[in-house]
């Protein structure tokens, strides 16, 4: 009889184990994508404010065609982040939802 509950003792142990060690990998895998966000937001604060900077050329110097495809290309990069950050978002939602 001893050893049948020495055995249950062991197997409620290891579940229990099994349900820390899957919340510290979702823990991580939550920390990991908001380091990543974090990142992203800084460079997407970067490129406006490099934005800003080439449209307050352009207004005082006036434009190339150089400068505008700068613009354009800056745009363009803070569009792949906002794309890149709701995939990121959209790949954490479920662990988020089932708990």
């Amino acid at each position: 009889m001893a050893m049948k509950e020495k055995q249950e003792e062991y197997d409620s142990l290891c579940k229990k184990m099994d349900l820390l060690n899957r919340e510290i990998d979702r823990k991580s895998r939550c920390i990991f994508t908001l380091e990543k966000i974090e990142t992203l937001d800084t460079a997407a604060i970067k490129i406006c404010e490099l934005i800003q900077e080439k449209a307050s050329d352009l207004d005082i110097h006036g434009g190339t065609k150089i400068d505008l495809d700068v613009i354009n290309a800056l745009s363009n990069a803070i569009s792949a982040i906002g794309n890149y950050r709701s995939q990121l978002f959209s790949l954490e939602k479920p662990a988020r939802e089932n708990h």
